[in-house]
């Protein structure tokens, strides 16, 4: 009678272990997922909400078509129109600060629902390196 009750303490023990390793992979990946960045293309801009209280570092931008990450082009009269695309990747070293949303010009060189990569670097070491797919929005 003595082991089977050990054998019980035994078991309910490994069974709570288990359960409270669960329970704090569950929320280490919510907490995860309560600072990872977002990124929204709208209107030849993108935006970028920086949700972690450590600076963001946009460190490459790919996408399967061309892209303009800011360069405008001349017309006949010297005014800035178009954008000048280049082939992806292009790192443009833009920095968002911490617990804030930056926006920068970005254009894509494709249809309106052409998605970009954004690849970020922060000092927070979960966000040591993340990759944001970003997609237009329609107006």
């Amino acid at each position: 009678m003595q082991d089977a009750l050990q054998w019980v303490v035994a078991i309910t023990g490994i069974l709570a272990l288990a359960t409270g390793g669960i329970g704090w992979f569950i929320r280490r990946k919510d907490r995860k997922r309560a600072i990872m960045p977002t990124a929204i293309l709208r209107d030849g801009r993108i935006e970028i909400l920086n949700r972690c209280d450590e600076p963001l570092f946009v460190e490459r931008v790919e996408c399967e078509r061309p892209v303009c990450i800011g360069r405008l082009g001349r017309d006949a009269y010297g005014q800035e129109v178009r954008p000048i695309y280049e082939d992806a990747p292009v790192s443009p070293g833009w920095e968002v600060p911490p617990i804030e949303r930056a926006f920068f010009p970005f254009w894509i060189d494709g249809p309106s629902n052409t998605p970009a990569k954004i690849i970020c670097s922060s000092s927070l070491r979960s966000l040591r390196s993340v990759s944001i797919t970003a997609k237009s929005i329609l107006p």
